[in-house]
């Protein structure tokens, strides 16, 4: 990249901002010298262009209308695999802070017109109305330290896979099927398989989701999930068919409340109150069991599977494809058994309020085989963070900026902005330090301890 000190003295170059052994990971998977130095110019403009991150203003900071034709088909049309760089990112924000959880989260990505892929009518639950809009679902690594994102699935309807003349102009592989948004959540996560990397607790919001989808398709790939769901959310007790609302669940089990004390780092929420419950899934009105999660484009990662999670330590283990590690997470079954298939599992149910509150403020489900719910409720927590670094973070990079059209661009450009939020998050970490602020300890679990990542 060209040195631009001269015509801008202001400018900031790119090795004030670049960490050069975060660009040698990202970048190593890309064979081509160009293809390198595009990424690194790409990553740069990310982080200091002004306004909307769009290829043309992307181009305006690194070298004008010539750089904008190279860096468009550096996104758009080139050849290079975006899940080996995804997979490289990962491996290095692992590196340097070791993750409590992955949080799942969708995220709307507003669109003017009907071109852009995957684009559809949907609904904006922060609005209350519906508008037009692509539905990604990413997957972040988070602690409460640090939460960056490394993994994107973006949601294509039905339309968009029938319609021969759209899904051409988007060059929608031909390996992609339609997909559920609880099915686009699981697979997202399902997508990282191959990778391996340490296994934690699936994070998140399924108010909006299928959490019979959410269950099945995590719980039979045997990853441990906890997931926050809505008080009307139908569930059965053991050895009971009548189903009940979490909400009826939850008041029943008034008396299960006890304190959990949280850390100093939560003012004002100190002191939580959880009451917990057994459930399972009541069986689906249509007589049959929870759909099937297609996984296009995963074909040869398998499924997740780890070793066995001891008791307060949901944190250990590995993330493997199943051909490689037979057995699988511990789950809670009616009659208190571990089983790792079926689909009749028992799970709990948590309800979380604060001192005074009659109700519980939030109901979380998890198949965790732990009776830790300090380490429970710290991992609710989790959700929150990600919601604040997506709109502290995320958007400021231009997570929701890409202007164009295709499948394979619109991949690669939140590729390189999940790259630029590891870098502007890990830069601010590193000027904290500078200022004397207590560093948090390499490996630190959820629990405060540390940990070995087999």
């Amino acid at each position: 990249m060209r040195d631009t000190r001269s015509a801008d003295p202001d400018r900031i170059l790119p090795d004030e901002i670049l960490p050069a052994e975060l660009c040698a990971a990202l970048f190593a998977p890309l064979r081509r010298r160009d293809q390198r130095s595009r990424g690194m110019d790409y990553l740069y403009g990310l982080l200091t262009a002004t306004g909307r991150k769009s290829i043309r203003n992307i181009a305006g900071v690194i070298g004008g209308p010539a750089t904008e034709q190279s860096l468009h088909h550096f996104v758009c049309d080139s050849t290079w695999d975006w899940m080996p760089v995804r997979q490289a990112l990962a491996e290095y924000v692992i590196g340097v802070a070791p993750p409590q959880a992955w949080v799942v989260r969708p995220v709307l990505i507003p669109k003017a017109g009907e071109h852009s892929v995957g684009v559809d009518r949907r609904f904006f639950p922060g609005l209350g109305q519906v508008g037009t809009a692509q539905l990604a679902m990413g997957v972040w690594l988070a602690s409460e330290q640090l939460c960056s994102p490394v993994n994107w699935r973006l949601h294509l309807p039905e339309a968009w896979l029938d319609d021969k003349r759209r899904r051409s102009r988007a060059a929608i592989p031909e390996g992609a099927a339609a997909d559920t948004p609880s099915g686009c959540a699981v697979n997202a996560f399902l997508d990282l398989s191959a990778w391996d990397l340490p296994m934690r607790p699936v994070v998140l919001d399924a108010r909006e989701l299928d959490v019979h989808v959410l269950a099945r398709g995590l719980g039979d790939a045997g990853v441990p999930l906890l997931a926050r769901i809505d008080g009307d959310q139908q569930l059965c007790l053991p050895g009971r068919a009548r189903a009940l609302s979490a909400r009826q669940i939850m008041s029943a089990a008034r008396h299960t409340r006890r304190r959990v004390e949280m850390p100093d780092t939560d003012p004002g929420r100190h002191t939580r109150l959880v009451a917990t419950a057994s459930v399972v899934a009541p069986h689906r009105h249509d007589g049959g069991t929870a759909p099937h999660v297609p996984n296009p484009g995963a074909s040869n990662a398998g499924a997740l599977n780890s070793g066995a999670l001891p008791a307060g330590a949901v944190q250990s283990g590995v993330v493997r494809p199943r051909a490689a590690r037979a057995g699988g997470v511990p789950v809670r079954r009616a009659g208190g058994t571990a089983d790792t298939g079926g689909h009749d599992r028992e799970l709990l149910l948590l309800g979380i309020s604060g001192i005074g509150e009659a109700r519980p403020g939030e109901l979380w489900l998890t198949n965790l085989n732990t009776p830790d719910l300090t380490t429970l409720v710290r991992l609710t927590r989790l959700l929150r963070l990600v919601d604040e670094d997506f709109a502290d973070v995320s958007d400021d990079v231009g997570m929701r900026d890409f202007t164009g059209r295709s499948f394979s661009g619109w991949h690669r450009h939140t590729t390189l902005a999940s790259a630029a939020c590891a870098v502007s998050i890990l830069t601010e970490r590193d000027r904290t330090a500078a200022r004397g602020s207590p560093a948090f300890p390499p490996g630190a679990g959820c629990d405060g301890t540390t940990e070995q990542v087999a």
